[in-house]
């Protein structure tokens, strides 16, 4: 009986051991050791740490709504890494979550592999573009209805991987891209948004898994693309913001002597785009397009193959300039707090009450035939103020005396 009463508190330390909660707003600087088990941010609270080169988590981590966390490097010299041991934990953010190594002109290490992942907040994902980084959010199970933000100063060959290979990522939210290239490796549900911006680029990768024709891409400037691997039994992918020059693409040669490679249909809003007569893909990129400004280009996207003449551009603007609905406006990155005190309002306020009771005897004397008229406002509620209006065409002399009782605050 002693010996299981002994295994009972060891287990119960143990448990109480791989378990931290931060309740309260908390700043760290330099290094920590985060392989503690399971974190908890509580609402309310957030953890902001600085300049812990190396963060490795064994175990759950959920950031709760309202509530933050944030690992930023300072270091110009070295990048963060940040990682979840495979197997060891899953990701739940309800909050925020910022990782952040712009700064630095090494690589920085995301790779967050768990039993699952499940976001309905806000996560940041921030380098500075220098050698080729690694962003991975990778899980068997794998939701998003918030909003993901990759971000690069610049591009590069590195690539966002996001859910376990041949299984499925849900999508409901918004994915957004800025300097990067994601390449498809699931079966992608959902009707969110993905957004290329800034020299990004969407490639599909494994066409052969299921891909939501709900789901929409949306190119948001003139230099991201989206490309698909050919099949021949082509998908349809729902594409918004094509125009200004941005590209849309396959894995092989528009050019075939055989048949028309760039076939726009005006009634439906689909491009079709073949090799060698059927194999091929289907965009949705929506009305009003003219069929003379489709240009066939090569996309020399960093990290992609280049496939000569493998890509069509729209020699125009876009018809179509409003954002999809299920397109949010993608978020510039927060920057981390870097105390725990808050100034609200630098002025300051001072409220008096008098308690006592006062008598104010007032003496005029005025000029012989003046005309004085006197106003007087008594409040109702005790202790508030008596206002006096008083007009004189005259001119008077006013001597005020106010005593008050003893013992009054």
């Amino acid at each position: 009986m002693l010996l299981f009463r002994s295994l009972v508190r060891v287990f119960l330390f143990a448990t109480v051991a791989l378990a931290f909660t931060v309740q309260k707003p908390k700043v760290d600087r330099g290094s920590i050791n985060l392989s503690i088990g399971d974190i908890t941010i509580q609402s309310g609270s957030f953890w902001s740490i600085f300049d812990n080169t190396v963060s490795i988590f064994k175990g759950d981590l959920w950031v709760q709504k309202n509530a933050g966390f944030f690992i930023t490097s300072t270091n110009k010299l070295i990048g963060l890494k940040v990682e979840l041991a495979s197997g060891f934990g899953s990701i739940r953010n309800d909050g925020l979550i910022v990782f952040n190594s712009l700064v630095s002109i090494t690589p920085s290490f995301y790779k967050l592999i768990g039993k699952s992942f499940l976001n309905s907040g806000e996560i940041f994902l921030v380098s500075s573009g220098y050698g080729v980084p690694t962003a991975a959010l990778l899980a068997p199970i794998w939701k998003n209805t918030g909003s993901l933000t990759f971000f690069q100063n610049k591009r590069n060959n590195g690539v966002v991987s996001l859910g376990a290979p041949g299984l499925k990522i849900e999508n409901w939210g918004q994915i957004c891209l800025f300097n990067e290239l994601y390449k498809q490796t699931t079966h992608i549900f959902g009707d969110g948004c993905i957004t290329a911006d800034q020299d990004s680029s969407i490639f599909f990768s494994n066409c052969l898994l299921d891909i939501d024709s709900r789901q929409t891409v949306y190119l948001a400037d003139s230099r991201s693309s989206v490309r698909a691997v050919a099949l021949a039994k082509p998908k349809t992918f729902k594409v918004a913001g094509f125009g200004n020059g941005n590209k849309i693409g396959l894995d092989l040669p528009l050019i075939s002597p055989f048949s028309k490679s760039v076939i726009y249909n005006a009634k439906t809003g689909i491009l079709s785009l073949r090799v060698k007569g059927f194999w091929g893909q289907d965009f949705n990129i929506g009305l009003g397009y003219n069929s003379n400004k489709f240009k066939i280009t090569t996309d020399n996207s960093l990290g992609l193959l280049s496939v000569p003449w493998g890509a069509v551009y729209y020699d125009g603007p876009v018809p179509n300039k409003q954002i999809p609905s299920n397109c949010q406006p993608c978020k510039p990155y927060p920057s981390p707090p870097t105390t725990t005190t808050t100034k609200t309002n630098a002025q300051t306020t001072k409220t008096s009450t008098w308690t006592g009771t006062f008598t104010t005897t007032v003496t005029e004397t005025d000029t012989p035939g003046g005309t004085d008229t006197v106003i007087v406002e008594v409040p109702s509620t005790p202790n508030s103020q008596t206002t006096l209006t008083s007009t004189w065409t005259g001119t008077f002399t006013t001597t005020v005396t106010e005593t008050d009782t003893p013992g009054g605050t």
